[in-house]
């Protein structure tokens, strides 16, 4: 009984351990957190290419490609203004992966 106390009480230290690792690990490559993103298909589906978005937009094409890759988080107003110009919820072109490792 003692021993699986004891087992569990270190799985949820060890969980708690994994976590906070991997924030302070995202704090160090500069804060980033891992956001999934649905640019690419939502381009598709308007037929234009990452520099007809960007104009679009009023940010470079290498700012979409680096959205769309994963490697930048847009700020608020450049994911509401990519919202309005697909016509979809926020919810629906990027959503908050908490288990992705970002590294």
């Amino acid at each position: 009984m003692l021993t699986s106390i004891l087992v569990s009480a270190m799985m949820i230290v060890t969980s708690k351990l994994v976590k906070v690792t991997r924030t302070l690990v995202i704090w160090l490559k500069g804060g980033q957190m891992p956001l999934k993103n649905t640019l690419k298909i939502q381009r598709a589906k308007l037929g234009i290419n990452q520099g007809e978005l960007g104009r679009m937009a009023e940010v470079s094409r290498q700012t979409i490609s680096s959205i769309e890759r994963g490697e930048y988080n847009p700020s608020i107003v450049l994911v509401l203004k990519l919202s309005r110009i697909f016509q979809v919820s926020v919810e629906e072109l990027f959503s908050y992966d908490e288990e992705s490792e970002h590294e």
